[in-house]
C-alpha cells in the first residue's frame, strides 16, 4: 500500500500574522517546513488531551486516556462499532 493513501490534505485559512509567525518560527526552529511545524504542534496538543498518538494505525484504533484507567477507543465515542 502506498503511504500517500494514508495521508489526508488539511486547506485551513489563517491569518497573516499567525501565517508570518509560522514562517519566523520554522526559520529558527528544528521543523523543516510549515507542515511539518503543524503536524508536531497537533501531535503534541491530542497528546496533552489524552489521545495516545503513537497508537494511531490501522491495527490499533486511537485510544483516548482518561482520568480513570479505563481506555475508551475512538470508535466508541464516534458510536461506530468496533472492528
Amino acid at each position: 500500500m502506498s503511504r500517500r493513501k494514508d495521508i489526508t490534505a488539511w486547506c485551513i485559512p489563517v491569518p497573516r500574522t499567525l501565517d508570518d509567525a509560522l514562517e519566523m518560527a520554522v526559520e529558527l526552529d528544528t521543523h523543516a517546513s510549515k507542515s511539518d511545524f503543524v503536524r508536531d504542534a497537533v501531535r503534541r496538543e491530542l497528546e496533552r488531551l489524552g489521545f495516545r498518538t503513537a497508537l494511531l494505525t490501522k491495527e490499533a484504533p486511537p485510544v483516548l486516556s482518561t482520568s480513570s484507567t479505563k481506555r475508551v477507543h475512538i470508535n466508541e465515542i464516534s458510536g461506530a462499532s468496533s472492528p
